[in-house]
């Protein structure tokens, strides 16, 4: 019964006790779980923030990629831009070269086409100014001539008039109207120019030539011809002188409305002669040559500019001028001679070395010596 009891009460506590342990049971899940919930949790949390962590270093790695991206763009856009600046200033160099030098043409152009303009009308108001002067020299010579004529008649009809007789012993200079002698006076009308190619040398005095020259105009034609049309325009004259005693050779410009030139010389007692020709004003290809003769002068010799001593003092030439007959004329050194010598030289003034004493010894005299 007991035992019953026991058993009853077993069975009675058996349900409590499973109901425990279930519960117990329960808690202990209920513990587990909730623990692995933690750990869930914290895994979770972990994973979570592994997954931030990552997503971060992603970010970042993104971040660090976009900026490195974009530095690259940068320093890609800065080349490609510089690249382009450079471009751009070369090609406004170039342009602006290429303007310079089209504009440097134009103005050479424009230039050369101004100074062939000014040239093309100088060369027009020459020419005008050339034949206006020809006319009016011209005209001038024809009024002159007109005059003096109508004067030459009006003097001859006076005289005939008069009937005055007149002696005279240079019949030249007279004529005989209604068997009268009258005054004519004499005129001569010379012309401008003989239209003869010539070159003439003459000697003033010794230190000075004297070259007059003219130009036939078929040379001129001719020249025209070989060198064009502007050959007189694009060149000018020179004269050469060429001395023929010492060899020497030098030049003298000229102008174009000259036709007669003084020249200087040096050296006295000496062989000259002239030449005439032409030099291109500027180098170009219508005239390849750089002088072009024209004509050449006579040979003239100039006189001392000294008084000579005859190594024979006591004869004397004398040369007549009109027959060109020379003849001698021995004198002597006489007292009354070396006055009248004296009374010549006193228009000089006299070197120590040069004493007209000397005339007496020649061998003394300097010859190299001259009178200043």
């Amino acid at each position: 019964m007991q035992k019953k009891k026991i058993d009853e009460e077993i069975i009675e506590k058996e349900p409590k006790k499973v109901a425990k342990k279930n519960t117990i049971k329960k808690s202990t899940t209920s513990v587990k779980t909730k623990s692995t919930s933690k750990k869930a949790v914290k895994k979770v949390a972990s994973e979570d923030k592994v997954t931030k962590s990552t997503i971060k270093k992603a970010t970042d790695e993104k971040k660090a990629a976009v900026k490195k991206t974009a530095s690259k763009n940068a320093v890609e856009k800065k080349s490609v831009a510089k690249k382009t600046t450079a471009k751009k200033a070369d090609e406004k160099k170039s342009v602006a070269k290429k303007t310079t030098a089209k504009k440097a043409v134009e103005k050479k152009s424009v230039a050369k086409k101004t100074t062939a303009k000014k040239a093309d009308e100088k060369k027009t108001v020459d020419r005008k100014t050339t034949t206006k002067k020809v006319d009016e020299n011209k005209s001038v010579a024809k009024k002159s001539t007109t005059k003096k004529a109508d004067e030459k008649k009006t003097t001859s009809k006076k005289v005939n008039t008069k009937t005055t007789k007149r002696a005279t012993k240079k019949a030249s200079s007279k004529s005989v109207v209604n068997n009268v002698f009258i005054d004519i006076p004499e005129y001569y009308d010379l012309p401008y120019r003989y239209n003869e190619t010539t070159v003439k040398v003459l000697a003033q005095n010794p230190n000075t030539l004297f070259v007059y020259w003219d130009v036939s105009d078929n040379d001129r034609i001719n020249f025209e011809n070989q060198y064009g049309k502007e050959f007189f325009y694009i060149t000018k004259p020179v004269l050469v002188i060429h001395n023929l005693t010492e060899q020497y050779t030098y030049e003298i410009e000229i102008d174009d409305f000259a036709n007669n030139w003084y020249v200087h010389v040096n050296d006295t007692k000496c062989k000259y002669i002239a030449e005439l020709g032409r030099k291109p004003i500027n180098q170009d290809d219508q005239i390849a040559v750089g002088y072009i003769n024209v004509y050449f002068s006579n040979e003239i010799e100039t006189p001392n500019d000294h008084v000579l001593f005859y190594h024979d003092n006591q004869v004397l030439n004398f040369k007549n001028i009109y027959t060109g007959k020379v003849t001698k004329k021995i004198i002597s050194l006489n007292n009354r001679f070396k006055k009248q010598i004296q009374s010549i030289y006193d228009n000089y003034d006299l070197t120590e070395e040069e004493n007209y004493f000397d005339l007496q010894n020649p061998s003394s005299q300097n010859p190299t010596s001259t009178f200043k």
